[in-house]
């Protein structure tokens, strides 16, 4: 009697210990679902960067032209409505692959083409040549202002992950103390494949229901259960979280519960972000390549 009410007392301070281990874990989740992207500016170097810089000063020629002479001039603002639909379009898919933006892309390019082409054909080229002292201030002075405006942003996000680092890494030192103390009570008897807090409920129910006396037939009743099989379904079930783009902290919560938390890792991140945050640097991504800060990864004792 007596050793069975020790062995419950050992088990609910093992569960004490596991819950405050899980409850580190879930804030370390939630610290890094916390952690921005640095936003990214308008690069005018390269020659893909190059192009689209082209590109903008011939869409921006056609409709400083088509606003100027047909629309003020004449009062036929038809041409002007298709291109800022159009540019529209584009914007508003931007982040997608879709059939109906390459169309507008399309759509866009012969339009400028047409209309570039007629103020060729008809030798306006001092209506040119004032359009592109026009265009071409207005369009580098408003990429400055830009990329002001997110070099300002970017700064905030930084000195905001620095914090989130900060957090972080308290939250790493702290699983580590929690997790070598629950050894240090705890792995010289206890099943090193249970530690997990749904495996050590099972094991207070059956000894205080007399369904078992000792931890290895605690063990058994539970692995008759089945309980082994949910339980590496979780380890796997957390991996497959760490695949996803973003951390589902629902998902997590209810994992960890069946989870070894003394054999699972921390949750850190990974790639760019992380790199941002320590070193504040090669952390801006190119739009059409945008990562999530999503990984986070689980190390082994």
């Amino acid at each position: 009697m007596e050793d069975r009410e020790q062995l419950l007392r050992n088990l609910r301070k093992i569960k004490a210990q596991l819950q405050r281990i899980y409850a580190a874990m879930e804030r370390q989740a939630e610290i890094v679902g916390q952690y921005r992207e640095k936003q990214v500016g308008i690069s005018t170097d390269g020659a893909k960067n190059k192009m689209k810089l082209v590109a903008a000063v011939c869409l921006g020629i056609t409709l400083f032209i088509q606003s100027l002479v047909f629309g003020i001039g004449h009062g036929d603002w038809t041409t002007t409505i298709i291109l800022v639909v159009c540019i529209s379009i584009i914007v508003l898919l931007r982040d997608k692959k879709s059939k109906w933006k390459n169309l507008a892309y399309i759509v866009l390019v012969l339009i400028v083409g047409v209309l570039l082409y007629d103020l060729i054909r008809f030798r306006e080229f001092l209506l040119l040549a004032f359009s592109l002292i026009v265009v071409i201030p207005v369009l580098f002075l408003s990429i400055r202002t830009v990329n002001k405006r997110v070099d300002i942003k970017n700064e905030e996000i930084s000195h905001f992950n620095q914090d989130l680092q900060r957090q972080y890494d308290e939250t790493v030192e702290e699983i580590d103390a929690l997790r070598e103390e629950l050894w240090q009570m705890s792995g010289s008897w206890f099943p090193k494949d249970y530690y997990s807090i749904e495996a050590v409920n099972s094991f207070i129910s059956d000894l205080e229901n007399h369904r078992a006396d000792s931890i290895k037939e605690a063990v058994l009743q539970l692995d008759n259960r089945e309980y082994r099989k949910r339980m590496l379904a979780s380890q796997q079930a957390i991996l497959d979280i760490e695949r996803k783009e973003l951390i589902n902290m629902q998902s997590m919560r209810q994992e960890l519960r069946y989870a070894n938390l003394l054999s699972l890792g921390q949750i850190a991140l990974q790639g760019s972000i992380l790199g941002a945050v320590q070193s504040n640097t090669n952390a801006v991504r190119s739009v059409a390549n945008q990562q999530r800060i999503t990984n986070h990864l689980l190390k082994r004792r």
